[in-house]
């Protein structure tokens, strides 16, 4: 059996669940293995661990019935009925048991991120620099400072400056979303990270060492795609959507999420994604690299459980 782990009408899970009931084979979508509509007993010491799960239909699998699993990142708990605190706790505590629990699976199982990006929704693209410059690919050019007269001296070399705080999905263009006023009045309190303004974005979803960028071939960026396979393996991300930019300073990585939706790329692009992820899946494609990096030049590496 295949778990495919998140919501029922997840676009990824949905199509996926039905190319793998399709081929014969069982799947099923559950919220998650410690879900309250889902029973659970991890059994685990220094020789084995195993695991016995029970379905919201009632079916009961076994480690060894588990052939592969898919999990999407969702809240595993209902934020409903707990006061803000309390909420935090519980939540913390049912992710770090499914982290886990994931990395204890022998089983092929797709975006079981490391620690280190699994309990942060959105990272900067500056986090990834070690793992990009390795692939030979470079971040959109930032600074992380409290000076203005640096930032300001930054956004003129750099012909445009965009807001990007570290710990969002937001961007706010200087003077246009966001006055130097407004950003110098945040400086305050702590320091702001700024990004090179850019203008057209490509997207490509890395699935495996398959490239398929949004709206189909892109022969303009063709030689950058042995890059970005490459960066999957160094990364250690089976599937991944990252952004790329032509700026005054060359090809620069602008965006990267290491749980893509399917919104926004054409009808081609949706199937091969899907066939590509149900081929890492089964096994059938198994990721090439040409070399592994040391747990020291990517630190997060080192944080996975072992």
């Amino acid at each position: 059996m295949y778990l495919l782990l998140g919501g029922q009408k997840d676009e990824f899970l949905t199509a996926l669940l039905e190319i793998i009931r399709r081929a014969g084979s069982e799947a099923e979508i559950a919220a998650g293995p410690f879900a309250q509509s889902t029973q659970l007993t991890w059994v685990f010491d220094s020789l084995r661990s195993g695991v016995r799960l029970i379905l919201p239909d009632g079916r009961r699998v076994n480690s060894d019935d588990i052939e592969g699993v898919v999990v999407r990142r969702s809240g595993g708990v209902e934020r409903s009925g707990w006061n803000a605190e309390d909420y935090s706790f519980i939540e913390a505590e049912h992710q770090a048991a499914l982290i886990g629990w994931l990395w204890s699976l022998p089983c092929p199982v797709i975006n079981r991120l490391p620690a280190a990006v699994w309990f942060h929704r959105r990272l900067p693209v500056s986090f990834w620099k070690p793992a990009l410059n390795l692939s030979g690919l470079s971040p959109i050019d930032c600074m992380i400072s409290n000076v203005d007269q640096d930032l300001r001296a930054f956004g003129q070399e750099n012909r445009g400056t965009v807001y990007t705080p570290l710990t969002g999905d937001d961007h706010y263009l200087l003077e246009e979303d966001i006055s130097w006023g407004q950003l110098a009045d945040l400086q305050r309190y702590f320091p702001v990270h700024i990004t090179a303004a850019y203008t057209e974005q490509h997207f490509a979803c890395v699935v495996g060492q398959e490239v398929i960028w949004d709206t189909g071939e892109q022969p303009v960026l063709r030689d950058v795609e042995p890059a970005l396979a490459q960066f999957a393996i160094v990364a250690g991300l089976s599937i991944f959507e990252i952004g790329v930019s032509q700026t005054t300073h060359g090809l620069r990585v602008t965006a990267i999420d290491p749980e893509p939706r399917l919104a926004g790329y054409c009808a081609e692009s949706r199937e091969r994604i899907i066939d590509g992820l149900a081929g890492l899946l089964s096994g059938r494609r198994v990721p090439a690299y040409d070399r592994l990096p040391s747990d020291a030049e990517i630190p997060w590496r080192a944080m996975r459980p072992s």
